[in-house]
C-alpha cells in the first residue's frame, strides 16, 4: 500500500494500528488524530459569552496538547522505521473527519482501532470504527 491513513487515539489499540500500518505500507504513513468535541468538554468549561467562539479556547488548546502528544510519539516510531510520515490534527467528530481525510488526502487505505464496546455503549458513545467502515470510500481495515 503506497499511502495508508492511521487513525489515533492515544490508546494500545491504535499503536497496533500503527505497528501493522508499518509492516504493510511502502509508501507515506498519514497519522491522524481527532480530537472529539463532546458536551461534556465544553460544559466543564466556561463558556465565552458573546463572540464567535463554539468552542472554548481552553477545551480547544487541550484537544490539541493533546493531539499534538499522540502524534509526536508515533511520529517518532515512524521515522525510527525509516517511513515517511505526515501528521494531521484536528478537532471535531471523529467518524466524519476520518473519512474526510481519507478522501482528501487519496489514500489506499484506512487503518482503524476497535476498543470492543459491549452493546449498551456502542448503543449510547457509537462506535468511530463502525462509522468509519460504513461510511468511508477506502478499504478500512479494522485492527482488535
Amino acid at each position: 500500500m503506497q499511502k495508508v491513513l492511521i487513525c489515533l487515539d492515544g490508546s494500545e489499540i491504535s499503536l497496533r494500528a500503527l505497528q501493522q500500518a508499518q509492516e504493510w505500507a511502502t509508501g507515506e504513513l498519514h497519522l491522524l488524530h481527532v480530537g472529539p468535541i463532546s458536551l461534556l468538554d465544553i460544559t466543564q468549561t466556561h463558556l465565552p459569552m458573546g463572540g464567535d467562539d463554539i468552542l472554548p479556547r481552553q477545551v480547544q488548546e487541550r484537544l490539541e496538547k493533546n493531539g499534538r502528544q499522540i502524534l509526536d510519539v508515533a511520529q517518532d516510531s515512524v521515522t525510527k522505521a525509516g517511513l515517511t510520515v505526515k501528521t494531521h490534527l484536528e478537532l471535531g467528530h471523529p467518524g466524519d473527519l476520518i473519512c474526510q481525510m481519507a478522501e482528501q488526502l487519496g489514500v489506499d487505505c484506512v487503518l482503524v482501532g476497535s476498543r470492543g464496546r459491549n452493546g449498551l455503549e456502542r448503543a449510547f458513545l457509537g462506535s468511530v470504527s463502525d462509522f468509519v467502515v460504513h461510511h468511508c470510500k477506502v478499504p478500512v481495515v479494522v485492527i482488535k
